[in-house]
């Protein structure tokens, strides 16, 4: 396929990614979409600013970012970590946090081997605030420095994840002074957001666009061919520069 046009298809699957988030967070605000009252951008508008009684009026980016999560001037989602920051403001539980992770952006649930994600786990269950869970995570972020680094990197420990997370399930509810102990014996363990999983689903996406795009290939030069296009292309193809110009050229042929 033309190396544009396969540019076009990916771009165009990742919006639909990011539409599909529009659709998750208009519905969790309250609005199903269906009020024939109302246009949908109508729909979409109240929902955005729904969302901003809902979370304080805060600002998890620029004014016009946070309206395209709501598909209004665009579509766009928001990162794995500002989508914390957001169920935090709208004090959502763990199993709430969890469905807006998977459900809402299509990413794995907490991951336990990340120290951060631990301390967002802790705070959500225990109804803290984002400010007082960043400041326990600079706090435990100097623990480290101080005491469990050694030539910038962590000690590997044999530790596995289903094992870390049972522990994590017996002090989720302590006070933070245990908490914090507790993150300190265990600091060793932490080695960041889960690469296994991250690489697992890089190769899954990318499965899915190659799968899509192929189809859509499919489908475009069955189209063409029902319009005639590879017999025009045999004489005046080699003329343009790719074949998407070729093609958008011939459409425009065709119109005339």
């Amino acid at each position: 396929m033309d190396e544009n046009l396969e540019k076009w298809v990916r771009n165009f699957l990742k919006s639909k990614e990011e539409s599909i988030f529009s659709r998750f967070i208009i519905c969790e605000m309250g609005f199903s979409g269906e009020d024939d009252k109302k246009t949908d951008e109508e729909i979409r508008r109240d929902a955005f600013l729904e969302f901003g009684k809902r979370t304080g009026h805060k600002k998890f980016a620029a004014t016009q970012t946070m309206k395209r999560w709501f598909g209004l001037e665009g579509f766009s989602c928001p990162s794995r970590e500002t989508l914390f920051e957001i169920c935090f403001a709208l004090k959502l539980t763990v199993a709430e946090t969890e469905r807006y992770l998977m459900q809402g952006i299509f990413e794995p649930t907490f991951q336990v081997n990340d120290y951060a994600e631990v301390f967002y786990f802790y705070g959500l269950e225990n109804g803290k605030s984002y400010e007082e869970i960043s400041e326990m995570i600079s706090a435990y972020e100097e623990i480290l420095a101080e005491y469990f680094f050694k030539d910038g990197r962590m000690a590997d420990v044999s530790f596995s994840t289903k094992e870390l997370k049972k522990e994590l399930y017996l002090v989720k509810r302590c006070s933070k002074e245990n908490f914090m102990l507790w993150m300190r014996d265990h600091a060793r363990v932490f080695k960041g957001y889960s690469q296994t999983t991250q690489t697992y689903l890089e190769k899954l996406r990318e499965r899915i666009y190659e799968n899509s795009i192929s189809d859509l290939r499919s489908t475009l030069e069955a189209r063409l061919a029902e319009i005639g296009y590879p017999g025009w292309a045999v004489k005046h193809a080699e003329n343009y520069k790719t074949t998407g110009d070729a093609v958008r050229v011939y459409l425009k042929i065709l119109k005339k």
